[in-house]
């Protein structure tokens, strides 16, 4: 996400791999809940990111189509 983990403050995580115990690095709350939900799937992720790549938009990423909406 791109948040500023420099240093341990509120809401940020020491991130491990969960069968060798070694740590991987740092992350925000967020990102630790997400990477714990696809328990670390790289190609379930790999799938969700796909998905996302196909179904979302960001105006400063001109490669992404506008979400459909009714708005």
């Amino acid at each position: 996400c791109s948040k500023d983990l420099v240093y341990l403050g509120k809401g940020t995580h020491i991130d491990h791999c969960h069968s060798s115990n070694k740590v991987r690095g740092l992350l925000c709350h967020s990102c630790n809940l997400a990477l714990g939900h696809f328990k670390d799937n790289v190609k379930a992720l790999a799938k969700a990111i796909e998905y996302l790549n196909k179904n979302s938009y960001e105006e400063d990423n001109p490669y992404q189509p506008k979400c459909n909406s009714s708005k």
